[in-house]
């Protein structure tokens, strides 16, 4: 990783990366807590929360068709110099009658560019590193993005200390510094390599976006790959939602337990992405097999993790051991997965296959979630994580009968 951090243009792309999550960090915290604190209404907490994640399941598509068309380096100064500025519009407006339209506005905008955003991201990374640095760079992107998630008690602090109008300062700072950053990646890394011009006339951003899905439909070992991406992401984004009901009804504990549970599946996939450096020759080797077993694996410790508290004294520590054992694993599917498609497919059509796995994602999420807090109320939150752990380790296994598990190496040479 440090090899990887001495060239400039990734080493740009990943201090701009890292940067932009401290500050969604910060934006997410601060964009919910404003609405309830000015209005104490729930409702329009919800809208604001649809707000964010509405844009990822409306534009996912069509943002890959423009990261494969456009200068990818320009896009994400583009988009953090955007939301930098429109940020800035929530402390402008003040606790007056346009708070509310305002911030709804921040979080539709903001969503959006994060939507453009991530993909091109990834896609430029093949551009920036060679192919046998990929599974290096994608873990050193992943433990940053885990590393991350540890500012949200951040964000919590300065909301609470210096209000929520600081907050969109700083929040807003930290855009506008990833802009400034993304400047430093070299410009030819960020124009999409295409395949030769026939002369024919430039499809229509409907026929590419169609062109689009339909590449992902016609590779089973890639449709196989993002499939099982999904499934495991609709598996366990219902924690955030389980997880607190587990800590107080199994565990007997409030948020602190529920703190501790979570940091657990955290400290664990910082530990995984560490891992992944000294044994890249095997993941390497045998990609599609070290999906499948890690996914398995995955599933198999969150199970660990909601039965054995059930049967031991000692039962947080217990659930956190097999949450850091399940967070630990994690990382043996991500960065192998973003590595093959970054690897195989072609960089004019990277950014729609991206953003086909995003919408997957992005779609499968809120139904986890919807399902979550009445399967809990019918069955109890054990039962529900042993069906969680269910669907991941069939995930897993499903990858077994499919050419997933002959994938082998990406890694030619350059």
């Amino acid at each position: 990783m440090r090899e990887l951090l001495r060239e400039r243009g990734f080493a740009a792309l990943w201090l701009a990366q890292l940067i932009t999550r401290i500050g969604d960090s910060i934006h997410e915290i601060a964009l919910i807590w404003i609405v309830y604190e000015v209005t104490g209404d729930p409702r329009l907490v919800t809208v604001v929360a649809l707000a964010s994640f509405t844009p990822g399941l409306l534009l996912s598509i069509p943002a890959g068709v423009v990261v494969d068309r456009v200068n990818r380096k320009y896009l994400l100064v583009a988009t953090e110099a955007f939301r930098g500025v429109v940020t800035l519009s929530i402390p402008f407006v003040g606790e007056g009658p346009y708070l509310v339209p305002v911030v709804v506005a921040v979080a539709l905008i903001a969503s959006t560019m994060e939507t453009l955003f991530g993909p091109a991201q990834q896609a430029m990374i093949p551009r920036l590193v060679s192919k046998g640095d990929l599974d290096a760079a994608n873990s050193l992107n992943n433990l940053t993005l885990s590393t991350s998630r540890l500012f949200y008690a951040l964000g919590g602090v300065i909301v609470g200390f210096g209000g929520s109008f600081l907050a969109f300062y700083i929040n807003a700072g930290t855009f506008l510094l990833s802009a400034l950053v993304l400047l430093a990646v070299p410009a030819a890394a960020g124009v999409p390599e295409r395949v030769a011009d026939d002369g024919s006339e430039s499809p229509s951003l409907l026929a590419e976006a169609r062109a689009g899905i339909e590449f992902v439909r016609a590779s089973p070992a890639l449709l196989s790959v993002i499939a099982m991406g999904v499934f495991v992401d609709f598996a366990f984004v219902p924690l955030v939602v389980v997880l607190p009901i587990f800590a107080a009804l199994v565990i007997g504990g409030g948020s602190v337990t529920y703190g501790f549970l979570l940091g657990s599946y955290f400290a664990g996939t910082l530990v995984g992405n560490l891992l992944i450096g000294p044994v890249r020759e095997v993941v390497d080797a045998r990609r599609g097999a070290v999906m499948v077993a890690a996914t398995v694996f995955t599933g198999a410790s969150l199970a660990v993790a909601a039965v054995l508290p059930t049967v031991v004294s000692f039962p947080l520590a217990a659930a956190c051991a097999g949450m850091a054992l399940a967070g630990g694993a994690n990382p043996f599917l991500n960065v192998p997965l973003t590595t093959y498609i970054q690897a195989t497919v072609a960089d004019d059509q990277r950014g729609k296959v991206l953003s086909v796995m995003r919408l997957g994602i992005t779609g499968a999420a809120p139904i986890g979630i919807a399902l979550a807090g009445p399967l809990v109320e019918a069955f109890g939150p054990v039962a529900v994580l042993l069906g969680m752990a269910a669907i991941v380790v069939a995930a897993g296994a499903s990858g077994l009968a499919t050419p997933l598990i002959r994938i082998g190496s990406v890694h030619a040479p350059d």
